[in-house]
């Protein structure tokens, strides 16, 4: 859903993490197997609330989003996201998490951004404008 400018929203987010594998083939330095220690967040945004007065539930969003990071906890990336988002980069593995959480809960109306840490100091976003 996209809104206009002057519209008034609020964003909830909430985070998590994974641990996995990955290497990027060609790089000079991540093209070797190496590891990290993920930092997920995701963040809703939304013009109105609910009849409880939230966005979301935080424990809903909790749920769908570490439902799909068990699907990454101690694999190699490589191997466990689909090739649609090969080589895992941050980048790739933002835009993968954006579009299972999108598909695998009721967020097909919301605006939302995945936030994917490598490190506590780089990371990499993705959203729809």
């Amino acid at each position: 859903m996209r809104f206009k400018k002057g519209t008034i929203l609020w964003s909830v987010g909430i985070s998590a993490g994974f641990s996995a594998a990955h290497y990027i083939p060609g790089h000079p330095k991540c093209g070797r197997l190496h590891g990290h220690n993920y930092k997920v967040e995701l963040h809703v945004e939304s013009n109105k609330l609910n009849e409880m007065g939230f966005v979301l539930d935080f424990g809903d969003l909790k749920s769908a989003l570490n439902e799909i990071l068990k699907r990454l906890d101690h694999t190699l990336l490589n191997e466990s996201v689909s090739k649609d988002y090969q080589p895992p980069s941050a980048e790739k593995i933002a835009a993968y998490l954006y579009y299972e959480v999108k598909k695998s809960t009721d967020l097909r109306n919301f605006n939302i951004k995945v936030r994917v840490y490598e490190t506590p100091t780089s990371w990499a976003e993705y959203f729809e404008i």
